[in-house]
């Protein structure tokens, strides 16, 4: 019929909807995953709005990577990926979307090993508060950002005209 309304057969009856519990926190730390891919849309199973989520340790995983999928969770404030086997730096370049992001975990990783690290993620997320568990200081912002406009002013130089 007519504004939707369905004929015998024409559609399935509709579930009732799932009253979801809210959640602010995932603790997903200690699984052995590789990949957070598809995180958003096994939450969306689970918990009301994904919006919400403000803190998911995936701590002590076998993660090799920051996939894009936490872009996905807007209200995020705390992420812990340490104890992981993430070995590209510039993968931290992801998390920038993440303007409610105040504490970041990545020791414990390859990419730590990388002499560049702390100066790479705190001018990449200037508004993080710590880094691994340590203050992010306002000397260790100013650094960070100087670092990163003399390693732009480097690379200008060396591009042939």
């Amino acid at each position: 019929g007519a504004g939707g309304e369905g004929g015998e057969g024409a559609a399935a009856p509709e579930r009732p909807a799932r009253k979801l519990p809210a959640a602010t926190a995932v603790k997903l730390n200690n699984n052995e995953l590789s990949s957070a891919k598809g995180l958003d849309l096994a939450l969306a199973e689970v918990v009301r709005d994904p919006g919400e989520v403000c803190w998911i340790d995936l701590s002590f995983n076998q993660l090799e990577r920051i996939d894009r999928v936490y872009a996905e969770f807007p209200g995020l404030q705390r992420l812990y990926l340490h104890a992981n086997n993430i070995r590209n730096l510039t993968d931290v370049d992801r998390l920038q979307e993440l303007t409610q992001l105040r504490s970041l975990t990545l020791h414990g990783n390859p990419i730590q090993e990388n002499k560049l690290y702390r100066n790479y993620i705190i001018s990449t997320i200037p508004w993080l508060r710590t880094l691994d568990f340590s203050a992010v200081t306002r000397k260790d912002l100013d650094v960070a950002i100087t670092w990163r406009k003399m390693t732009a002013i480097k690379k200008k130089r060396r591009k042939p005209a």
